[in-house]
């Protein structure tokens, strides 16, 4: 496992927790990496898998975001030239298709 989130309303038993996966961790002879950390996810969100994931509502990631708008506005010039799609243009719109599926992305 590459990351984790772990939620909770109070900051002690999240220590706790973490002292838990730790000594887990000892006995199969891993490491936790050292840049945990533990802060109020209500404010800034949580930037996990591509999204940033708020208590009330899940937005895409701002550079997925950015990234997905160039794409498509280039294979909106594409169709506008009256060229055909690719197999490629086909695959990046569903892609992002499934990624604006698991988000807020009404005002998109």
């Amino acid at each position: 496992m590459d990351d984790m989130v772990i939620l909770s309303n109070n900051k002690e038993e999240l220590f706790e927790i973490k002292n838990k996966i730790e000594e887990f961790l000892h006995k199969e002879k891993l490491l936790l990496k050292s840049n945990w950390q533990v802060f109020p996810s209500n404010i800034r969100g949580i930037d996990f898998v591509g999204y940033r994931i708020f208590k009330d509502y899940i937005l895409l990631r701002k550079s997925t975001c950015n990234k997905m708008k160039k794409r498509m506005n280039g294979i909106y010039k594409k169709v506008q030239r009256k060229k055909l799609m690719n197999h490629s243009d086909w695959a990046s719109i569903n892609s992002y298709k499934g990624w604006l599926k698991h988000c807020d992305s009404y005002h998109l």
